[in-house]
């Protein structure tokens, strides 16, 4: 196989689940996460709790207007042009309790 027909092979797959989820910080209000970027990934949907909440070209999201003191789940999907991964492994967070 020429190294051009392995390229367009591997072009038409869906790319892999996001790996390595992390929490990155945490505040009463506000998440962030990070991942490791998928090859061949155009952009990312970011589900917390089971909603999308956004899509990205990033490997990191900032979940604001959160309440103190809950849990949050967070699972992400890798896009290309032929279509999505399987969802990441999930990540539990909980944002900090109010200062008051």
């Amino acid at each position: 196989m020429t190294s051009q027909k392995r390229l367009k092979s591997r072009l038409l797959l869906r790319p892999n689940a996001p790996q390595n989820l992390q929490l990155e910080n945490a505040s009463e209000n506000e998440v962030t996460i990070s991942w490791s970027p998928v090859d061949g990934a155009k952009s990312y949907d970011v589900y917390r709790s089971g909603k999308k909440v956004t899509n990205t070209t990033e490997t990191t999201h900032a979940s604001t207007g959160l309440n103190p003191d809950v849990q949050y789940t967070f699972a992400v999907v890798a896009i290309n042009d032929v279509g999505e991964s399987e969802k990441s492994e999930s990540l539990v967070t909980r944002t900090t309790k109010s200062a008051g």
